[in-house]
């Protein structure tokens, strides 16, 4: 049992590129949170390969599989010979190591065959605790840990370091709207493809060297002072202002007009 890391990463692109026919380098973390939705895990290899090896582990704890003794043995070995390691799963053989490595993975410490410390401070004793309990506890380490790697690439969406996503819950209300006649399909397919970084700003063609400036093509068009085409710029453009003034919600606004004050760049 157990997926390591780079296998884990390949199989989460694979089911990415599955939702998607061209990822327009999209961010994968991203990409499966969109697939995913209001499911947990139906799309994000993540959930199965984390939660799954986790919760057997507890259920031969639970159900008694095997003698207590023999798990603590084989757990306390294990701790033993990886505890001081980085690169876990390059010497990851037998069910105990790939739970420890697992769990290690989301943040997770087994402390002994059947107490872990989770990644929010808290407690599991497998020997208290049901299964099903324990499955629920690692999906949501598995959606934190998830969001942690979203917060670690992009600072300015971080929200306090609670791994819970910057106003995904909005946005989440968002998608799952009845479709209309201002809000249909083409709406929600926009709003997922910026969402998920498919948006190519010219400040980001330039990074890919597929254009030879980085400044805002309609604000030269327009004989503005050039500003650097981004993605926070294209909806604060001045030449844009009537389109905005007519399009965009008062509520949006505000929290795009606090970010442009402090020079985010998005």
């Amino acid at each position: 049992m157990g997926t390591s890391s780079s296998l884990l990463t390949k199989q989460r692109r694979a089911a990415a590129a599955a939702c998607c026919d061209r990822a327009c380098g999209a961010d994968l973390d991203l990409s499966l949170v969109i697939a995913d939705g209001p499911t947990v895990g139906a799309a994000d290899p993540a959930f199965e390969a984390n939660t799954g090896v986790i919760l057997m582990w507890s259920m031969a704890a639970w159900e008694r599989w095997y003698p207590l003794r023999m798990l603590d043995k084989l757990m306390q070995a294990t701790i033993e010979r990886l505890g001081p390691l980085h690169k876990l799963w390059s010497v990851v053989y037998g069910p105990a190591a790939a739970v420890y490595a697992t769990a290690d993975r989301i943040g997770w410490v087994m402390e002994s065959a059947t107490k872990i410390r989770l990644d929010d401070g808290s407690q599991l004793d497998l020997l208290m605790t049901s299964p099903a309990y324990v499955k629920t506890a690692a999906n949501k380490a598995v959606e934190r840990w998830r969001w942690k790697q979203v917060d670690d690439r992009y600072p300015a969406l971080r929200d306090g370091g609670l791994g819970i996503g910057a106003w995904w819950k909005p946005i989440l209300s968002v998608l799952r709207q009845a479709n209309s006649p201002s809000f249909g399909y083409q709406q929600k397919g926009a709003l997922k493809s910026a969402i998920a970084g498919r948006q190519w700003a010219q400040q980001r063609l330039k990074q890919a060297k597929l254009v030879d400036d980085g400044s805002c093509q309609l604000c030269l068009d327009f004989g503005r002072e050039p500003a650097a085409g981004t993605l926070l710029h294209r909806v604060m453009c001045p030449a844009l202002k009537s389109f905005v003034d007519k399009a965009m919600p008062q509520w949006m606004r505000p929290h795009l007009r606090g970010p442009a004050e402090q020079g985010v760049r998005l």
